[in-house]
């Protein structure tokens, strides 16, 4: 007997419960246009259901055919329209262009800071100090575009040369609107600068301007006669501090090198497990799955021959 086509082919049922529908080698969303490139039902399920359950699970019967055919057709109008007219005459308006040359200025400044934010063993430290320093560029922008003074606006520069009548300097109101959110959105690390500096300069930090408990040992590290003559720097400085003379600045190192800068320990981390626990070794335990992630997230250098070494060693003891 036959199987029902439902089960033959399932994503003629997907297209009916999820808005799914079979595009070449992918599924496509009717709703967002989104693909997938795995046809399985749990991706498809968990899509519908974190962005579009909401607002379509009321359609039902009748109508849910009917605002798939909508959604279907609106696929159709634009794979079959090929009148670029609209776009010729948009990158013909100078207007345009210069919205364009400054978008793509900025934002290229925007995935610089983004990249200098992402680095691997990125401190809290860093990123503070990367995002004041866009802080001061975003002005030193804003001064510059009202002046037409493009060495950091290559594009704006180009259109610039191509249409002398173009003004940017509009757009320094616009630098200013992005300066004050930016400000809101890391206003937190404000709170955090002056510990930032005792932590990046615990010799030259004014100690009257420092926590209350952290002024008697600064006073001791300043005429320290060894200590206050290392060149070591951030968490390395501090794990130099004995701990019987400057407990108080040990704990602050430890506690400002401990605030995870970025997310990039968190991300390596998770493709790290993928690699390990792939489908060819699903059977690893958790507790094996630990040692082999606290292995691969290590800094220390394993030195095979040691180990082996050792082992033969103890082999050899046991025998005598």
């Amino acid at each position: 007997m036959p199987k029902p086509q439902r089960e033959i082919y399932p994503y003629l049922a997907w297209e009916n419960d999820y808005l799914f529908i079979k595009d070449n080698i992918s599924l496509l969303c009717l709703v967002c246009k989104n693909r997938l490139q795995t046809f399985k039902k749990y991706n498809v399920q968990r899509h519908y259901a974190k962005f579009h359950e909401l607002e379509y699970e009321k359609y039902k019967g009748e109508l849910r055919k009917k605002k798939i055919n909508e959604l279907k057709n609106e696929i159709k109008l634009v794979q079959n329209s090929s009148d670029t007219t609209h776009f010729e005459k948009a990158l013909m308006d100078k207007t345009v262009l210069s919205e364009l040359a400054f978008l793509t200025d900025f934002t290229q400044h925007m995935n610089n800071l983004n990249l200098k934010l992402q680095g691997k063993n990125q401190s809290i430290s860093d990123v503070i100090h990367f995002i004041n320093g866009f802080r001061i560029k975003l002005n030193l922008f804003k001064i510059e575009i009202e002046k037409e003074e493009f060495h950091h606006f290559p594009c704006c520069q180009e259109i610039k040369e191509e249409h002398p009548d173009v003004d940017f300097t509009d757009f320094g109101d616009l630098i200013n609107e992005i300066a004050i959110d930016f400000h809101s959105r890391f206003k937190e690390l404000l709170i955090l600068e002056n510990d930032i500096l005792l932590f990046n300069n615990p010799l030259t930090v004014p100690i009257e301007k420092q926590n209350i408990k952290y002024r008697s040992e600064l006073c001791d590290l300043r005429v320290d006669p060894c200590l206050s003559m290392k060149k070591e720097t951030g968490i390395e400085f501090f794990k130099l501090l004995p701990k019987n003379l400057y407990p108080e600045l040990r704990n602050f190192g430890l506690r400002i090198a401990s605030m995870f800068g970025t997310t990039y320990s968190c991300e390596s981390a998770f493709s790290l497990i993928k690699l390990i626990k792939n489908k060819n070794r699903a059977s690893l335990t958790d507790d094996r799955l630990s040692t082999l992630m606290r292995i691969a997230i290590s800094k220390i250098e394993i030195d095979i021959e040691e180990l082996v070494n050792m082992k033969i060693n103890d082999e050899i003891n046991k025998k005598n």
